[in-house]
Order: structure tokens, then C-alpha cells, then sequence
């Protein structure tokens, strides 16, 4: 017994051994790795509490208006604004996501109207009132 304990360089190496086996047990695994997109629309959704309204545009060109609910590391829950259906969407899946308004209805999306109209009917009314005083003048 004195002579395999008295060897302690053989007691070391195999302590060594024992903890370079254990080793690669203990490494911690790393979560699902996104791309460098979807850490970016992660990151922006991170700044976002639940229920902000959000304007999404998909990677197949489609438009998708809702509300932010609860993030994961693969996706995030979204409500549809149209059917109020909650689904869970990928962070791959977005190209774009900024802060929508509110909108309730066909009426609730703001129509911009030309900003030459009104000047364009004064003149046509004053226009077209001439012509009428020019008809009914006498020369």
C-alpha cells in the first residue's frame, strides 16, 4: 500500500486524467444562435413594453399591423389587428418592425389629400364665375 501512495506523481496524473474526463460534461451549451437580422429585430422588440402597437413588414412583402406580446429567443408572440389572432412569429421572418398607430376601421387609416386642391378649386370657382359674368354681360 506504501508503494502505490508513495508515488504521488502517479496520484496527480490520475487526478489530472479524471478532471480533464469530467470536463467536457461541464461546458455550458449555448442557446440557438440567430442571425445577425433577427438579433437586430430581436433587439429593436426589446425596447418595446407588451401591448405597443407595431407595424411589421414580413420577408414576403406582406404588411402586418398588431400588437407586441410576450418574447422569446426564437420568436415573439404578435396579435393580429385584423383577427385578433395571436401567433408566434420569427425573428428571421421580419425585415422591418417600427411603432404603429392605432387604427380601428377603414376610416381609422389616415388618407393624406393633395395638398394643391383647395387652391386649385378656388380658381376653378373663380374661373368659372367669369365665364358666367362674361355670358350674361352685354357688349
Amino acid at each position: 500500500m506504501n508503494q502505490i501512495f508513495g508515488n504521488r506523481s502517479l496520484v496527480r496524473i490520475a487526478l489530472a486524467w479524471a478532471l480533464i474526463a469530467v470536463l467536457p460534461l461541464c461546458q455550458a451549451q449555448s442557446p440557438n444562435t440567430l442571425s445577425k437580422h433577427a438579433r437586430k429585430v430581436q433587439k429593436t422588440l426589446s425596447h418595446y413594453p407588451a401591448g405597443t402597437h407595431l407595424h411589421l413588414v414580413l420577408r414576403d412583402q406582406t404588411e402586418r399591423f398588431g400588437t407586441l406580446g410576450t418574447l422569446s429567443p426564437t420568436s415573439f408572440q404578435f396579435t393580429d389587428q385584423d383577427n385578433n389572432a395571436v401567433e408566434p412569429i420569427p425573428y428571421d421572418s421580419v425585415t422591418s418592425a417600427r411603432k404603429g398607430e392605432v387604427t380601428i376601421g377603414e376610416k381609422g387609416v389616415f388618407q393624406r389629400r393633395p395638398r394643391h386642391l383647395l387652391p386649385l378649386l378656388l380658381i376653378g370657382g373663380a374661373a368659372a364665375a367669369g365665364v358666367s359674368l362674361l355670358a350674361t354681360s352685354k357688349f
